[in-house]
């Protein structure tokens, strides 16, 4: 079945000695340019919104991951928003791999990138950490954390740096930052999210999203309930 926050493959073929994928068309925006929009108007995202993104590319993820497939590229310009319903669709799979192969290509973003996808020549931690389901989880908290605090995310190879010196983790959390506008709960999910550690961050999407008690329907159709109920399509920011 098609899953409304990932974009469908149409077809794939040989050429030129290499393969192409054929992806289906999105009219849209990047998630990217939305962002810069509320930091722009200094407004910060709503809960909620905050919650569909996450809820949306959390459940692409629970699909990718069960196939045994990691995205490892995820960050803003990754996720494009439909312009018909406001549907998240997670795209670029340029740097996907099966969970069991080697890390044989180091593609990586440097702000959304976990601690196991950056090269050990541009880290000082000697520890060895498996990349799986909880890498693709730490860059979509990453997400997270710029739609909610309007700041770019830290390097990880910059705090790897730090702890392996003995200094704190530069990373500030969500809850020092934004906690008066988000309830604890996503604060503390998120903030796990972006562990540097990965034992300490959530090890599927699954648990990920259940700790939220995130409704996994599709944005779309909790876009038309709510119209049939008239409830408003944005709720307010939480405040204190």
């Amino acid at each position: 079945p098609k899953i409304e926050g990932l974009i469908a493959v149409r077809g794939l073929f040989k050429r030129n000695g290499t393969a192409y994928v054929v992806m289906e068309y999105v009219e849209g925006v990047k998630l990217t340019d939305i962002i810069m929009g509320y930091i722009k108007n200094n407004r910060p995202f709503p809960e909620d919104l905050v919650r569909r993104f996450i809820g949306s590319i959390g459940q692409a993820l629970a699909v990718i991951h069960k196939a045994g497939l990691l995205h490892r590229d995820i960050k803003p310009d990754n996720i494009l928003v439909r312009k018909s319903d406001g549907q998240p669709v997670l795209i670029d799979f340029g740097a996907a791999k099966h969970s069991n192969m080697r890390n044989e290509i180091q593609a990586f973003t440097p702000s959304f990138a976990a601690i196991e996808q950056v090269p050990r020549r541009l880290r000082d931690s000697k520890d060895h950490f498996k990349e799986g389901p909880w890498t693709d989880l730490f860059a979509l908290s990453m997400v997270a954390y710029v739609m909610m605090t309007g700041q770019k995310p830290i390097p990880a190879e910059i705090r790897d740096r730090a702890v392996t010196k003995g200094e704190p983790d530069p990373y500030v959390s969500v809850t020092k930052r934004g906690g008066d506008r988000y309830s604890p709960e996503l604060c503390a999910v998120i903030d796990a999210g972006c562990a540097l550690n990965p034992v300490r961050r959530p090890v599927a999407a699954k648990d990920y999203l259940g700790q939220l008690g995130i409704d996994l329907r599709p944005i779309s159709k909790i876009v038309a309930a709510k119209r049939e109920s008239g409830q408003p399509m944005t709720a307010k920011s939480k405040s204190n």
